[in-house]
């Protein structure tokens, strides 16, 4: 007696049968509205690269939410597969892990801000999405190698010369 296919339960089903199904469902991940989980693993390459597409909604994710808590699973429903290929694949692809491309990311955001405003350094720690000030200035301290103060006032020192500059002398010198 032959049991149509759609009756079948897994462990009636070949292994060469499932191989067969999963590569046919691969062309789920061209329909839109979304793709089987399987049309998700063809999505990604074997070699361990996102595709474009799943790069840029992580990073625009990332970007909008610098200043709450991102979770793995947030970013592997957002990017489409499992956590566990996130993981694997993120730091191939950026460089660095999840959680240190977050930390970078909010550093970036928090010099911006350093140098556009004169909010007080708990402030933006806060806006930023750091826990605490001091929190936010060991991890700055870490990823810049200068405390934010110290660099905010650099900072600031170098954009006052090079406004004032005149081509041709140096600010401050002796005639």
């Amino acid at each position: 007696m032959t049991i149509p296919s759609s009756m079948m339960t897994m462990t009636q089903i070949s292994s060469e049968e499932l191989g067969v199904r999963v590569a046919a469902e691969g062309s789920a991940a061209e329909r839109p509205g979304g793709a089987t989980t399987a049309g998700h693993a063809m999505i990604m390459s074997k070699c361990g690269n996102m595709a474009p597409w799943q790069l840029r909604c992580i990073q625009g994710h990332i970007a909008a939410n610098l200043h709450t808590g991102i979770r793995i699973a947030e970013l592997a429903g957002i990017a489409r597969c499992s956590s566990y290929r996130i993981k694997r694949v993120f730091k191939h692809n950026f460089g660095c892990t999840p959680h240190q491309y977050l930390i970078r990311r909010r550093v970036e955001r928090a010099q911006r801000l350093l140098i556009l405003s004169d909010d007080s350094l708990s402030r933006i720690a806060a806006e930023c999405g750091f826990v605490s000030q001091s929190h936010f200035s060991d991890l700055f301290h870490k990823i810049v190698g200068e405390r934010p103060g110290r660099w905010r006032r650099t900072q600031v020192r170098q954009n006052f010369r090079s406004n004032f500059t005149v081509p041709g002398t140096a600010l401050g010198a002796s005639s």
